[in-house]
């Protein structure tokens, strides 16, 4: 239930308007890189909530920490992918 209100409530609210119902957690982790600071972002998650089918993690590495986190987005995309061409 807390990974179904990450996505309607929270930080993964982006991907609300999925083809399925999708549940999440997003996370960053802040690191430096040429004394830059940087963010690594992921969202992992699943879906459709009510009959889980798939699961996935997105990570993506090195990011501005003004960047809004992109691993939800990519997430979002790979499930409407899904959905859109089931497995037979």
């Amino acid at each position: 239930g807390w990974m179904e209100k990450v996505v309607t409530e929270g930080t993964g609210q982006s991907i609300r308007g999925a083809a399925w119902p999708l549940a999440g957690k997003s996370g960053t982790a802040q690191v430096t890189i040429n004394g830059q600071p940087r963010n690594h972002q992921w969202f992992i998650g699943y879906g459709p909530v009510n009959q889980p089918k798939y699961a996935a993690a997105v990570l993506y590495q090195n990011m501005s920490p003004s960047f809004r986190n992109q691993a939800t987005v990519l997430f979002g995309r790979i499930m409407n992918l899904l959905a859109a061409h089931p497995a037979a």
